[in-house]
């Protein structure tokens, strides 16, 4: 019996060790994802390393800056909503201990403030939540990706991260003043000289032989 709790024991401590070593690695993988995906959208890698404004940043290589004040916002009343609907249920819990405490408008108070804590507090979550997914999606599209790869990056993001961080093939092609730039200058670059040569070839010749015609022989 005793060698089977000290197996069961050792066990479960190399098991906490490998967690505790995972979830290290795959947080400083994420971070250096992270820096590197500044870095290509012309941004300070650094950004990575500091609480919230990295996330500001990742808004801002989304081009949706806007989304960020709203993510924010509902950060800091989702933390306030659990302060509260915490502190709530610890009074309403030694409440409980008190016979006739519901009997009284105090219990009926500390109720209906845990219920309003509860219900912002899910409101909350759920706009930095949805604010979160959009600016992934714009993230994905801003480096020429598709939804699909957007769906990895919320579902799987120590896997989709590290892939748009270290994927040379994958670029930024958002310009935050101009909008799109890769893509704007290769179809300049495609179609621009394409159909003003088509253009020059049909025209030019045309207008020139007729400025020719009448002006040549009369000079």
């Amino acid at each position: 019996m005793q060698e089977t709790e000290i197996i069961y024991n050792v066990t479960l401590l190399v098991w906490y060790l490998f967690s505790f070593v995972m979830n290290i690695g795959l947080t400083i993988l994420l971070v250096i994802s992270k820096w590197k995906i500044n870095v290509k959208a012309n941004e300070q890698g650094w950004a990575a390393i500091i609480p919230y404004y990295n996330q500001y940043v990742f808004f801002k290589i989304a081009g949706k800056v806007k989304l960020f004040w709203i993510w924010l916002v509902g950060g800091i009343v989702m933390l306030l909503s659990y302060l509260v609907l915490l502190f709530t249920a610890i009074i309403g819990f030694f409440g409980m201990l008190s016979i006739g405490f519901y009997n009284t408008s105090t219990g009926s108070g500390v109720l209906i403030v845990l219920v309003i804590s509860l219900i912002v507090f899910i409101a909350s979550f759920l706009a930095t939540m949805v604010t979160n997914i959009m600016m992934l999606v714009g993230l994905s599209k801003n480096f020429g990706k598709s939804g699909g790869f957007a769906a990895g990056l919320i579902f799987f993001p120590f896997i989709f991260f590290p892939i748009l961080a270290f994927d040379k093939k994958i670029t930024y092609i958002y310009n935050q003043q101009y909008g799109w730039n890769q893509y704007g200058q290769q179809f300049n670059n495609q179609y621009g000289n394409q159909y003003g040569q088509q253009y020059n070839n049909q025209y030019g010749n045309q207008y020139g032989q007729q400025y020719n015609n009448q002006y040549g022989n009369q000079y």
